[in-house]
């Protein structure tokens, strides 16, 4: 007992000794710590909160070397026998003092902010208590080696400079930019999510030598032991972490990712992932075409050139083509993804000997609307062709392209999340709050979570994954080593009045495997060289000014709200006003083939909703009673009292809620294949059964040069030709490295069918007639570029085509059974645009509809 009284009164007095002689410095330091909580939580003082870190190591660094050196081991060798101080002791007293000035301000800090926050208590203490940092562990043992070895604070700041030399001045993967065909991890470890193979050891080897360099120093009382301990330790830390980036092949570093992941219980129910491309050709351009065009801006952010560098694009050569890739993912259960950790291309000739490898700039994932209008899920990159490569692929045979993406297929845990700045735990994510930030027009949403950590948490305005917004630090280390971690995320979301809903979606993904997957295809740029060549040529370029909107109408923009105009198109016409609404991302222009000859019986004309084609993109107003209402101030604006409305598809819903909210201005509506209830889901197995049909064919850049070329396309493809003046409104057609290329953000898109509600027939009271486009038979949905022989695809098309026969059925009988006096018309083999399938047919119900009409 005696003994013990004496230890804790050493500590004590050791404690009370530097207490007084380093008050200052030590008050300082506790002050720094709680204010760099304060900052970092409060997003205040930006510019502070940008130098805090590095003023932090400062002031930690001194901390250490003056509580360290006031006692400094060294000293103490010769004269350890004539001081009263036990080495345990000393050791001890020296390592609580820097934990109640560099641990405790910032665990009592944290704990009293998150309190003050409403936070839970118990998420508010692991938060205070685990580490938040991760880089503390890499400095500390270094400093804390540093300040034992050294007899000063000046050598042991000489020494930390020469650490940072060698380090971050001579050149190594934290500085350089990986070569073209550079296969290592080099320095994208840091930014996929993989930095723990090459951190975690370094880290590790740290922390042992500095607990090593301690006990030879207090216990053996060997400071040349100590020195060796630490200089043996900073190489092996320094080289654990730089050495994989230089030497590791990258397959090698995947595979121990690999390995290591390999749980039975998660992976027993793991994706099998493919990605597939989707475009034909893959957009392509020369440097020195791009330096003479005139979109050079335009292009050089496209192919995001500046990701490469000056220096690396005059090496690169004039004739060193840029291109892009875009594939989407396939065979992922419903909202699971891919994270890409790692790229490249190879291009093998015939014999497969591979002539190049290459590495993309950049990679970025989002969604975006394919050419048959369908929403995709994209992973894109930007690549370089150097001038040297190009000649090797020309010397031999065409080569093929091989496409590899190391990637890790994330699992979601979802929940939905009230933005009214309550905490809230949700179970697999952590505890979250959203707020409404209206100075900003933004959506923050901050998560908390301890423990097991998931590898990124994401966070999506509710029905628009394509506002998703993901975290930043990407971690794919074993949850073991995230265990005694915290991490707090914030998030901020863009245009939050996209869509009407005070709830916001979080998602939290974990690792559910790793794999590799790989697309091909012949030649180098997504197919043989005839048929996707380099570069759209300047000899091409007066056959891209061809393209023109033939259409018989005249082009308005008329304001419908402050800041917000619409497209609207008059063809013309006299009697009857018809006013025609497009389908889901049409403009239009759709009409621009039926509106002439409808024009020769009514008053027409066309509108294209807010944030299509040419018409206003404002970041709210999607909601159905807003676009209706829009109808409305364009009808004002043109004088047209009541008319008659014809919408296509989506459109539906606007002529719901027109027939519903605003019937004194609706002399009869005409729903053209429109008729139906969206706010239903899909079945799961339709949605299965679809995603594994064979993707529709994308248009060569051959056929994108004309109107007539693109014809053709569209009659190898068995696809209804949408008019001129929709193909340049939405696909670019006339622009030159943008050709095919939808314009229509999907943020939009998915706003407006967020806004989706079940129509409400029985409140409408003017005339209706809905034309529906129905099947031909079982084989109804057999397209030009399936298999006709393959029998397989053919019974999941049959099996299709049923469920969609089946839910049509429905939708007409509800149509007829609710809406009193509802006309019904079907179009056995049209297609879904059916004013273009089936157009006289169209015309002639719409004029036979609009005669029967009563006269007001």
């Amino acid at each position: 007992m005696g003994t013990s009284r004496t230890f804790r009164g050493v500590i004590t007095a050791i404690l009370t000794k530097d207490a007084r002689t380093l008050g200052p410095v030590l008050l300082l330091t506790a002050l720094l710590q709680a204010m760099a909580v304060v900052a970092g939580r409060a997003d205040l003082w930006p510019v502070l909160t940008a130098w805090l870190p590095l003023l932090l190591i400062i002031v930690n660094s001194v901390a250490i070397f003056s509580v360290i050196q006031t006692d400094p081991p060294v000293s103490l060798t010769d004269d350890w026998l004539c001081r009263p101080v036990s080495r345990g002791a000393l050791l001890i007293a020296k390592l609580l003092l820097l934990t109640l000035v560099i641990y405790l301000p910032r665990v009592l800090t944290t704990l009293a902010i998150d309190l003050l926050r409403q936070e839970p208590l118990g998420a508010a203490l692991l938060d205070a208590l685990l580490w938040q940092s991760s880089f503390e562990p890499l400095y500390l043992p270094i400093v804390l080696m540093a300040a034992v070895c050294t007899a000063s604070m000046l050598q042991g700041v000489g020494v930390l400079l020469a650490v940072f030399v060698a380090v971050f001045v001579v050149p190594t993967p934290f500085i350089s930019l990986p070569g073209p065909e550079d296969l290592t991890v080099g320095e994208a470890m840091q930014n996929n999510g993989l930095q723990w193979l090459s951190m975690f050891p370094g880290k590790l080897i740290f922390m042992i030598a500095a607990a090593t360099c301690l006990w030879f120093a207090y216990a053996r009382r060997s400071s040349y032991l100590a020195r060796v301990t630490f200089a043996a330790g900073l190489v092996a830390g320094i080289a654990a972490i730089v050495a994989p980036m230089l030497l590791l092949p990258w397959q090698f570093g995947f595979g121990l990712q690999q390995a290591l992941h390999a749980d039975s219980d998660r992976n027993a129910q793991a994706a099998e992932p493919a990605v597939r491309h989707t475009r034909a050709c893959f957009p392509a351009a020369r440097l020195g075409e791009i330096a003479e065009g005139g979109e050079s801006e335009n292009a050089r952010s496209l192919f995001a050139l500046d990701r490469w560098g000056d220096e690396h694009l005059k090496a690169a050569g004039k004739d060193a083509v840029a291109f892009i890739t875009q594939v989407r993912p396939r065979g992922l259960p419903d909202e699971w993804r891919l994270q890409v950790a790692y790229a490249w291309a190879t291009y093998h000739a015939p014999d497969e000997t591979p002539i190049a490898r290459l590495r993309p700039a950049f990679h970025a994932a989002g969604s975006s609307n394919g050419f048959g209008g369908e929403k995709i899920e994209t992973l894109t990159h930007a690549w370089l062709l150097p001038q040297a490569v190009l000649q090797r692929l020309d010397e031999g045979a065409e080569p093929t392209l091989d496409l590899a993406y190391s990637v890790a297929v994330l699992e979601p845990t979802s929940a939905q999340l009230s933005v009214n700045g309550k905490y809230r735990r949700l179970p697999g994510i952590g505890t979250c709050r959203a707020m409404r930030d209206a100075l900003e027009d933004r959506i923050t949403v901050e998560c908390l979570a301890v423990g097991r950590l998931p590898s990124m948490i994401a966070a999506e305005l509710n029905g628009v994954p394509a506002s998703r917004v993901d975290s930043k630090n990407v971690d794919f280390a074993p949850w073991p080593l995230r265990l005694l971690q915290s991490r707090r995320v914030t998030l901020s979301i863009g245009s939050p009045d996209l869509v009407e809903s005070e709830v916001v979606k979080v998602s939290a993904y974990r690792a559910n495997a790793f794999k590799t997957v790989h697309v091909r295809s012949p030649g180098w740029l997504g197919d043989i060289r005839e048929n996707c060549p380099a570069s759209v040529t300047h000899s091409a370029a007066p056959r891209l000014s061809s393209w023109n909107d033939r259409s018989a109408h005249d082009s308005k923009s008329i304001a419908v709200a402050s800041n917000v105009q619409l497209e609207v198109l008059d063809w013309g016409g006299t009697g009857t006003a018809l006013v025609l609404l497009p389908g889901l991302g049409a403009t239009a222009h759709s009409f621009d083939e039926i509106g002439p000859l409808l024009a020769q019986h009514f008053r027409v004309v066309g509108i294209t909703r807010r944030g299509i084609g040419y018409s206003s993109r404002p970041d709210h107003g999607y909601s159905q009673a807003r676009l209706a209402q829009d109808v409305i101030e364009v009808m004002d604006a043109l004088g047209i009292g009541r008319a008659v409305f014809a919408g296509h598809s989506i459109a539906g819903e606007e002529l719901s809620t027109l027939g519903a909210r605003h019937a004194g201005r609706v002399a009869g509506l005409i729903y053209l294949d429109a008729a139906y209830d969206r706010s239903l889901p899909l079945p799961k197995r339709y949605r299965e059964l679809s995603a594994a049909l064979p993707d529709r064919p994308r248009p060569l850049p051959e056929e994108l040069s004309s109107y007539t070329s693109l014809l053709g396309f569209f009659d190898r493809t068995g696809a209804d030709p949408l008019p001129e003046g929709e193909l340049i409104a939405l696909w670019n057609v006339d622009k030159r490295y943008l050709a095919g290329q939808r314009s229509v953000d999907s943020r939009v898109i998915q706003a407006i069918e967020a806004g989706i509600s079940s129509p409400d027939y029985r409140s409408i009271t003017a005339p209706a007639l809905a034309i529906y486009a129905t099947s031909a038979g079982p084989d109804g949905m057999l397209k030009p570029w399936h298999d006709a022989t393959d029998m397989t695809l053919r019974q999941k098309l049959r099996e299709l085509q049923s469920m969609r026969d089946a839910v049509q059925r429905r939708e007409i009988e509800k149509f007829r059974a609710e809406l009193k006096g509802a006309r019904v018309s079907e179009l056995p083999g049209a297609s879904h645009w059916v004013m273009l399938s089936h157009r006289d047919a169209v015309l002639q119900a719409i004029v036979d509809f609009v005669a029967d009409l009563p006269v007001t």
